[in-house]
């Protein structure tokens, strides 16, 4: 008996053997240009293992501790832009520290953070002159010209700033560090500028 094969189940057989073929080259990375495992071309890896992701075939615009638009130093370390090169960081990651200040004028470095300067003691005539966390005014008559204070924040104040009761008050050592009108007074907490009796 002669068998012949019928042409449906020879065009099945036929693209039943190409659909295993194409898993296979697939997997095996078969038709990957860049080799990162897939067929949909360069797909923004680094194909001319220069260490970057350029358009391949060009010099790495910024190489080694170097530092440009759209590359950054590496942590630890800060770009000097008028010379592209990544330095080391002085303050160790913080924001401030006493070789780089805060740049804003209105700005103080406070345990490497940029804060704004205090105003604890100084005299004021409204909440919105004083600076801080909780700021407020203590107002005239009883405090002389007004008095800025603000909130202890983990139980410490900015400069030499006292906390009492959970308040900052302008410390100090002896009455000439306190303003006109003001005594340096001995109180829980220590030594604060507070009005002259």
């Amino acid at each position: 008996m002669r068998r012949t094969w019928h042409p449906l189940l020879a065009l099945m057989l036929l693209t039943l053997s190409a659909l295993q073929g194409c898993g296979r080259s697939r997997r095996d990375g078969a038709g990957d240009d860049d080799d990162d495992d897939d067929v949909a071309g360069d797909g923004g890896s680094d194909a001319d293992a220069d260490g970057d992701l350029d358009i391949d075939g060009g010099p790495d615009p910024c190489p080694g501790l170097m530092c440009c638009p759209g590359k950054d130093c590496p942590p630890g370390f800060l770009c000097d832009t008028d010379r592209g090169a990544c330095l080391d960081d002085p303050c160790a990651g913080t924001e401030c520290c006493d070789t780089r200040p805060c740049a804003d004028d209105g700005m103080e470095c406070l345990d490497g953070t940029c804060v704004p300067v205090s105003t604890v003691g100084e005299p004021c005539m409204s909440e919105g002159e004083c600076n801080g966390p909780g700021a407020s005014c203590l107002p005239a008559p009883d405090w002389i010209d007004g008095y800025c204070t603000q909130d202890c924040v983990a139980g410490a104040c900015p400069g030499d700033g006292v906390c009492v009761s959970k308040t900052c008050f302008d410390g100090c050592l002896i009455p000439e560090n306190c303003r006109l009108g003001y005594s340096c007074d001995d109180v829980p907490g220590g030594l604060v500028c507070r009005p002259s009796t």
